[in-house]
Formats: structure tokens, C-alpha cells, sequence
């Protein structure tokens, strides 16, 4: 289960790994395609991991900690801007970052090096924001903490499905 945990200290999880999904499956091939690309090795091949959990145990497990952050609204752009530049959170946007969390909000299109760019958080424009191939929704990510817990619950709860096809990486 740690394997899904991203590497670094990534968006939404300046200080930590978290674990993110998204509910689009073009995104998923999509952000792969990208991470073979950025890899530049042949031999890596990320793999997407369809998971479906049952919607009571998210509930049962975070009471009062699931957070639904929608696009455009301060709390976004802060949180994108603030995760992605700077070691340090502030007070206010501390529920999205510390403890057992689940959030869910739009995907940042930029990467952390256009984020130091900018100014300050108010920045941060809707085109910032990965919209869905074809449309113009914003794509949803759902973002797990990564603690011992938050691991153990997938791994209890979820169902996972893998999938990988390296031809439409290249």
C-alpha cells in the first residue's frame, strides 16, 4: 500500500506524501503518460490503480476531516499556492494539512516551479486548474493523508484494479 504514497512533499501535502486519486480515467492515462515522459526511461512504466472503497467507510472514517474545496474559491488558491511554495501553511489552511484527512478539489495544471513564480496566491487563476480532455470541468482529485491509518483503512476497505498499457506511454 505504501507504493501509492507520492515520493516527495507534493501539492496539498507540502510536509508529507499523500495518496491521490482522481475519478477520470483519461486524466489517470493522461498524468501517466506524462510521468513515463518525464522519467525518460523506457523501462518505467507508471501504473494507474483503479480503486473503489466503500462511500460509509469514508464517512465512518472521516467524520468532520472530509473536505470538499471547490474551484474558484479562496481556499483553493491559497492551498494550491501555499502547498506548492512554501514550507509553511498558514493557520487557517491547517485542517486541509495535518492529521487524518480526505479532500477533495480541483487539480492543479501547473507544476510547483509556476507556482514560485507567481506573486502571491492571488495568482492562482482558473488557469491554473487541469480541466477534463474535452471539457471544460475541472478535474476532481481526491487526496488521501498517507498516515499508518489512512493506509490501513485502504488496505482493509478498498478494491484495487491495475492497469498499464506502455504503448500509449511512448
Amino acid at each position: 500500500m505504501s507504493k501509492l504514497l507520492s515520493l516527495l512533499a507534493t501539492e496539498f501535502g507540502p510536509r508529507d506524501s499523500r495518496i491521490y486519486f482522481t475519478a477520470d480515467f483519461e486524466t489517470a492515462e493522461s498524468y501517466a503518460a506524462y510521468k513515463h515522459r518525464r522519467a525518460g526511461n523506457a523501462r518505467y512504466y507508471p501504473v494507474i490503480a483503479r480503486m473503489s472503497i466503500d462511500k460509509d467507510v469514508l464517512m465512518r472514517r472521516f467524520p468532520g476531516s472530509q473536505h470538499d474545496i471547490p474551484y474558484p474559491s479562496t481556499e483553493w488558491m491559497q492551498l494550491a499556492w501555499f502547498s506548492m511554495t512554501s514550507p509553511r501553511i498558514p493557520d487557517i489552511l491547517h485542517k486541509y494539512t495535518t492529521g487524518s484527512t480526505l479532500l477533495k478539489m480541483a487539480m492543479p495544471r501547473e507544476t510547483a516551479q509556476v507556482f514560485v513564480c507567481m506573486r502571491s496566491w492571488k495568482d492562482n487563476t482558473e488557469d491554473h486548474v487541469m480541466r477534463v480532455p474535452g471539457g471544460q470541468d475541472a478535474v476532481m482529485q481526491y487526496v488521501f493523508s498517507g498516515t499508518d491509518d489512512d493506509l490501513e483503512l485502504l488496505q482493509e476497505h478498498a478494491h484495487f484494479d491495475a492497469y498499464s498499457d506502455p504503448t500509449n506511454m511512448l
